[in-house]
């Protein structure tokens, strides 16, 4: 399981010096937990793109989704076949999930695809770590080094006698249910998201 971040990303990141009284073991280990976490949440790894022929149950409907069906997420198609016929590509609609930039469902515009094995030929996965998903690392980092979290919403009320209180609302997202405590690195995960319905965790 690569890491998502270096010790030196995280140096260069650091412009405003917080983690700079912070050893170099720390912060690799720091990296290593984070690491493991986020992928555990996305349902996939980064850093290599393959290619390689998947398998796949058909569905009822033309459009076929991938999302938590496949191990990575398809990045480009080669080949399309059902139940070992080759299909023209030229009847496949790929939908690309441009927030990921990976194709999220396939759509064939004369049938659908249940009943079928489907099988398809692309490039599959990530060959680089996303800059989003680094960012969202690094944020985690610091915030589990520092001990805060590092968007703390505060909330302001006035009540009826004119005395106004400022208080933090929960750091958790029950919207997305990641609970990271930061709300930018839960959207980042919700976006790479993989497992609905199944994924390699």
């Amino acid at each position: 399981m690569p890491d998502l971040i270096t010790l030196e990303w995280i140096r260069e990141r650091d412009t405003g010096n917080e983690l700079q009284d912070t050893d170099s073991s720390t912060l690799q280990d720091a990296i290593i937990v984070i690491s493991a976490w986020m992928i555990q949440k996305i349902g996939h790894d980064f850093g290599s793109l393959e290619n390689y022929e998947e398998e796949i149950d058909g569905y009822p409907s033309k459009r076929l989704p991938l999302t938590g069906r496949t191990r990575y997420p398809l990045r480009s198609i080669s080949r399309i076949m059902i139940d070992g016929v080759n299909i023209p590509l030229t009847r496949i609609v790929a939908r690309t999930n441009r927030r990921i930039n990976g194709i999220s469902f396939i759509m064939h515009k004369y049938q659908i695809w249940d009943g079928w094995t489907v099988s398809i030929l692309g490039s599959w996965g990530y060959e680089e770590i996303p800059d989003d998903i680094q960012e969202a690392a690094y944020r985690l980092i610091k915030n589990k080094i520092i001990g805060n979290p590092l968007d703390k919403v505060e909330k302001s009320v006035k009540h009826p006698d004119g005395i106004s209180v400022t208080y933090a609302l929960e750091d958790s997202t029950p919207r997305s249910m990641i609970g990271s405590g930061d709300q930018y690195v839960d959207d980042i995960i919700a976006n790479y998201r993989w497992k609905e319905s199944g994924g390699i965790v």
